[in-house]
């Protein structure tokens, strides 16, 4: 047999025998609960403290919830952005071009001729640029908060 095989039919088995567990518990408050709730058998039930006299009647403890309000006050740390405007200037060079009209003597026949040279001249330029910077900065909060507390009290109950 494959091992996986007998992991999952054990946990079947286990499945099964929590499930009968939890059946026949909750079977057993039920019977519990309806055979206390018509007074057979209470003196069972009660505690060791409970005093019992023909005279006074039978006394019993019993817990009850007693719910409680509260408040407590909590303090945190919230990040919350923060964006600031910033400018930077960024120098450069560029070349930029430039036409320049020359003049050429022929040597020959002594004739001048006029000609255009173009020219690559470096220029220092700058250029603002704006943007933005996105900081994330602490803050510290307190916020109170309400929340309910539940005990449970043991309170005397006289049975006449």
């Amino acid at each position: 047999m494959d091992r996986n095989f007998k992991r999952r039919e054990y946990a079947v088995k286990l499945r099964k025998t929590h499930s009968v567990i939890l059946v026949m518990s909750t079977l057993g408050l039920i019977l519990y609960s309806a055979r206390d709730g018509d007074g057979s058998s209470s003196d069972s039930v009660s505690l060791a403290d409970a005093s019992e006299s023909p005279a006074l009647g039978a006394t019993r403890w019993i817990m009850r919830p007693v719910h409680e309000r509260r408040d407590k006050t909590v303090t945190y740390t919230v990040m919350h952005p923060v964006y600031e405007q910033r400018t930077k200037t960024i120098r450069y060079t560029q070349l930029t071009p430039i036409r320049e009209t020359r003049t050429k003597l022929d040597g020959i026949t002594g004739n001048s001729s006029d000609y255009v040279v173009c020219k690559m001249v470096p220029e220092d330029k700058e250029r603002t640029v704006d943007y933005t910077v996105c900081k994330m900065f602490p803050e510290q909060r307190t916020k109170n908060v309400s929340y309910t507390v539940t005990r449970m009290v043991r309170e005397e109950l006289s049975v006449d």
